[in-house]
């Protein structure tokens, strides 16, 4: 049912890059006013929320620990802004995926719609986050352990 109802998506189906971005392009055109709206009121949200975080504060601590300390009252806000951002992104990606399938998912529908959409898409955040923090760590680690062993050899062979 839910496949039915996306084959007819501008983006479904096999592409070549040209096919993909003329459907893009076509979409974004006709859909620039919303899309538009929603960046916009998205940028100022965002910009108002971080503009309420003081980062000046940090150029004039010299104190390593009280920096840390000045650094866990910046936490919650930037969380704030963070989650923000996504419920904006989670409102446009819907908005994006629907509307060219269900002509009546306007923006207020689509921002109504979205919202059960959002703590799913905020706990696949913090896993990808979760699992990318992981693999970063693993790489770091077969860097440090690649570094060794080519130490290691060279040294062998001098």
């Amino acid at each position: 049912m839910i496949m039915e109802q996306f084959s007819g998506h501008p983006l479904y189906g096999r592409h070549t890059i040209d096919s993909v971005m003329g459907s893009m392009w076509d979409f974004y055109r006709k859909k620039f006013i919303p899309l538009f709206l929603i960046a916009l009121v998205m940028a100022f949200i965002t910009q108002y929320a971080s503009s309420l975080i003081n980062f000046r504060e940090l150029q004039s601590i010299t104190d390593p620990e009280e920096m840390l300390m000045k650094m866990r009252e910046f936490i919650w806000p930037l969380v704030l802004v963070s989650v923000i951002s996504l419920f904006f992104i989670t409102i446009m990606q819907y908005y994006i995926l629907y509307n060219p399938i269900d002509p009546k998912s306007n923006l207020p529908r689509s921002t109504a719609r979205a919202l059960r959409y959002f703590i799913p898409y905020l706990i696949l955040m913090f896993l990808f986050a979760f699992a990318a923090s992981f693999a970063l760590f693993l790489g770091i680690l077969a860097l440090v352990v690649g570094v060794f062993f080519a130490a290691l050899y060279i040294a062998t062979i001098y």
